[in-house]
């Protein structure tokens, strides 16, 4: 699996997943918008496609795909019966974009038509996921989307899907590793008890940067053969940052 299939931390209260899926966009955009397509990857239920319009996702993991197993203990229970999310539309563009708000938090879809390195036509999928409260959360939320979106390539090009159990199992703990363990939620001014997102933010965003260029976050050390340029690189990315971020940052 290559770094790029991971779900990204943009923000200390959103995440984002990009998928690359075969055409025409018309196809992707009825995976997210038609009941029986969503359902056969995420959850069904049908969608008036209009901003306020109210709906009902109703999940059953273990009928994505016709391979079956088990699933963890503490998911028997919500497996067997089933379980649904409310939500309302915010934002609807047809073909491009479905923005909804469900659980406190907002789901973004986006789709692109772009090419391949082969030139072939291709419709790149931006998955955002907005007003995740916390770290626990945001864990949560991008083990499950890196679980159904895997169902749904596999859907998309064609293939019969490892039963869902057994892809959310690969991953179980993965985003745990990989997501920082104060990255999430708003910082509070001591003087004032108020949120201090920028600074938040920026803590974010510093740690994305030296992940990018291969720092380790836990000792700040550059990787091995990594030259004296590097922690001039890192210096010149925090540039517009605030001098705080780039203080908590190091």
């Amino acid at each position: 699996m290559n770094d790029s299939d991971y779900g990204k931390l943009v923000s200390p209260t959103e995440v984002r997943f990009e998928r690359l899926l075969p055409g025409p966009i018309e196809t992707v955009w009825a995976f997210i918008t038609d009941s029986e397509k969503r359902g056969e990857w995420f959850a069904s239920g049908p969608m008036e496609l209009r901003v306020g319009a109210k709906f009902t996702l109703r999940f059953k993991h273990s009928s994505l795909s016709p391979n079956k197993a088990p699933a963890p203990e503490r998911f028997r229970e919500m497996d067997k019966t089933g379980h649904e999310w409310t939500g309302e539309i915010t934002e609807v563009d047809p073909p491009r974009r479905l923005a909804f708000f469900s659980n406190d938090s907002e789901v973004v879809f986006d789709l692109k038509p772009v090419k391949d390195a082969k030139g072939e036509d291709k419709v790149l999928l931006i998955l955002t996921h907005r007003r995740l409260p916390n770290r626990e959360m945001v864990v949560g939320v991008m083990g499950g989307w890196h679980s159904h979106l895997a169902v749904l390539v596999d859907k998309a090009h064609g293939r019969t899907p490892p039963a869902f159990w057994d892809i959310w199992r690969a991953n179980d703990g993965v985003y745990d590793k990989r997501v920082p363990p104060d990255c999430c939620g708003l910082l509070l001014d001591e003087a004032t008890g108020r949120g201090r997102g920028d600074i938040r933010a920026g803590l974010v965003i510093a740690q994305n940067q030296k992940l990018a260029l291969g720092v380790d976050l836990a000792t700040n050390a550059a990787p091995v053969g990594g030259t004296g340029g590097l922690q001039a690189a890192i210096e010149a990315r925090f540039v517009g940052l605030p001098g705080r971020v780039r203080q908590l940052a190091r």
